[in-house]
């Protein structure tokens, strides 16, 4: 299913549901369909912020970036040229979560002191740190030109990875993103069940031809870890894996068999539903098929 075709079933979803407010919106099902399209909503492609990179605190103090990347975060880019009411709704999403420890703003406007202004203006409780526009140019200028404000998980590794570009006209697929990803990021910061490897590059590989990846994984939690579903994004991956419980300390591998239909990039999602969380922990396989 590929992310377009998500992010429509996801609208109709939400439409239908709207339309019938005696049903139960938690419904389990629907819940974990709409995280399913949340998570292929989002841009397929990863990329790396330079070590070397700093940003500026309201302060006016120079930051290391990778020192804001110790943990996990969520960043919202915004910048001077985006559209104004758009980054108004995502500063109000933002402001509508309780504790959003797990997300900061990269903000590039002419100056710092415009940032500042922003910062009081909108009354933003989360850190926002200032990056000049001849900086911003080299980095983001890709997500950038689309004009809009946009989101993306920036690991200790400097690797960004979910890039989500929210729209002011649906602010309930909005906030279904933000609550999907904090609190998938306070899952992996409270070091529950996890795959040390989520992500896998086959470099090249042939069309048609079979891949055995292997993910392994360890229950690092006090509580028994099940896999109680696996939801793939193409008909070309299928999943093999224990279903028993995992006791604490106990090891065990998840085998996704992959047959690449066609040539080119291609970039895969596996999302693993457990039962320690509601929160999906997602898997990538991507390469170059000739």
């Amino acid at each position: 299913m590929n992310k377009k075709l998500c992010f429509i079933l996801l609208l109709l979803t939400l439409v239908l549901s709207a339309c019938h407010p005696s049903k139960n919106e938690t419904d389990s099902e629907e819940e974990a369909f709409q995280e399913y399209c949340l998570m292929n909503a989002t841009e397929t492609y990863d990329f790396t912020l330079p070590g070397s990179l700093t940003v500026t605190d309201q302060q006016g103090q120079s930051v290391r970036i990778d020192s804001l990347a110790q943990d996990n975060k969520l960043i919202l880019r915004i910048r001077e040229s985006f559209c104004e009411d758009c980054v108004k709704a995502e500063l109000r999403q933002i402001d509508s979560i309780g504790n959003p420890s797990d997300i900061i703003i990269l903000a590039t406007y002419s100056n710092l002191r415009i940032v500042k202004i922003i910062a009081q203006k909108y009354n933003i409780r989360v850190p926002i740190y200032y990056l000049p526009n001849s900086i911003a140019q080299e980095i983001f200028s890709r997500n950038d030109r689309k004009g809009i404000p946009y989101l993306f998980v920036l690991r200790p590794n400097l690797q960004c990875e979910s890039c989500f570009f929210p729209s002011k006209l649906f602010p309930k697929f909005s906030a279904r993103f933000y609550k999907l990803m904090v609190e998938k990021l306070s899952f992996e910061k409270e070091k529950a069940p996890f795959f040390p490897i989520t992500s896998r590059d086959l470099g090249k590989i042939k069309k048609g031809k079979t891949y055995e990846v292997m993910f392994p994984y360890r229950n690092a939690g006090k509580k028994p870890f099940v896999i109680h579903d696996i939801r793939l994004s193409c008909d070309c991956v299928a999943p093999i894996w224990d279903k028993k419980p995992l006791r604490q300390g106990e090891q065990a591998k998840l085998i996704i068999r992959f047959t690449p239909k066609g040539h080119g990039y291609t970039f895969q999602s596996i999302m693993v539903y457990h039962n320690l969380s509601r929160t999906p922990i997602r898997l990538t396989i991507k390469g170059e098929a000739e």
